[in-house]
Order: C-alpha cells, then sequence, then structure tokens
C-alpha cells in the first residue's frame, strides 16, 4: 500500500483492487453520483475504475487516491489530482484536475476540504503544478464551496453532459 498523504484526521492512499467493494458503494449511491454520471450498476465497473486509475499512477506520476479515516480506517471516499490527457473537457486537455467524492456520512464535517486541501499543497509544492483545474455542477453547492474555500476561481461556465458547470483554476 502506497501512503501519499496524512493529514490530521485522513490518509490518502493508492486505490487497489481489494478496495471494488468500497468503490462501488460510493459510486452507486444515487446520492453521491446526484451532480455525476449514472451511478455505478456491479463491482466490475468499480473493479474496471480501479485499473484506469491505476494505470494513471504509472503513466502520468498520479491519480485519485482513497481516503480513508485515520483512526478508525473506514474507507471515506477518494480524492485527488487527475491528468486529464485522455479526454478534452470544455475544449481543454493535459491538465491537472482536483476531484473529491466521499459518501455522504462524512459530507459538511469538513473532510473532503482536508482532503482536497492536502491534494492541493501536493499539487503546488511537490509537483511544483502551475496551475489545478476543478469544476462542478452550477447546483452543487456543496463542492462549489469547497473550490471557493480553496482559492479557486471561477474562470467561466460550461455545459457536460447537459448541465451547466463552473470551471475553477487555481494557480500558485
Amino acid at each position: 500500500m502506497n501512503v501519499h498523504l496524512q493529514t490530521p484526521r485522513l490518509t490518502l492512499r493508492d486505490l487497489e483492487q481489494k478496495d471494488a467493494l468500497a468503490l462501488f458503494e460510493l459510486d452507486s449511491n444515487p446520492e453521491v453520483m446526484k451532480f455525476l454520471r449514472k451511478p455505478s450498476q456491479s463491482i466490475e465497473e468499480s473493479q474496471a475504475m480501479i485499473e484506469y486509475i491505476r494505470a494513471q499512477y504509472i503513466q502520468n506520476g498520479i491519480g485519485r487516491w482513497m481516503v480513508e479515516h485515520r483512526e478508525m480506517g473506514a474507507f471515506m471516499g477518494w480524492c485527488g489530482l487527475k491528468f486529464m490527457n485522455d479526454c478534452v473537457l470544455n475544449g481543454k486537455t493535459n491538465f491537472h484536475d482536483l476531484g473529491y467524492r466521499l459518501l455522504p456520512a462524512y459530507w459538511q464535517q469538513g473532510y473532503a476540504f482536508e482532503a482536497a486541501e492536502a491534494c492541493c499543497t501536493y499539487a503546488f509544492e511537490v509537483m511544483k503544478l502551475p496551475l489545478l483545474v476543478g469544476f462542478a455542477d452550477v447546483e452543487n453547492t456543496g463542492s462549489c464551496r469547497i473550490m471557493e474555500k480553496l482559492g479557486f476561481q471561477i474562470i467561466e461556465d460550461f455545459y457536460y453532459e447537459n448541465q451547466s458547470h463552473h470551471w475553477y483554476e487555481k494557480t500558485l
């Protein structure tokens, strides 16, 4: 297990195939996926997602990380950076995206902000990135609040999967 970051309450580590059931619990939850893609329908989708993320670790040196509660060791969700080089989003490609997704039991307790803040610090201080990008459905007030609290600025709005999204950027 490769641990990348620890905060006072969280451990962020590589996703592994043993996490497939927990990831399926997260990605099949309609409440979690309300502003995202369609909820996962099978554990095989979660297994394939883990393989995709693990390939990003090798190809891009970065990827989404499992978020665990440090004291309890409980799976909470994921957070991390993704080098967006295999798609075009808002007319752009080859950028680092900050993303996060937690189970509802961990919402509104500062966990997503804590994990995302640690990832921002990692991006700017360790990776020396000049720019981080984030995007969120304009109706996802929780995610938008986290982005803005982290110091991201709304650059523009765009449509993604027929929904209006804010395009956020943060520079060093």
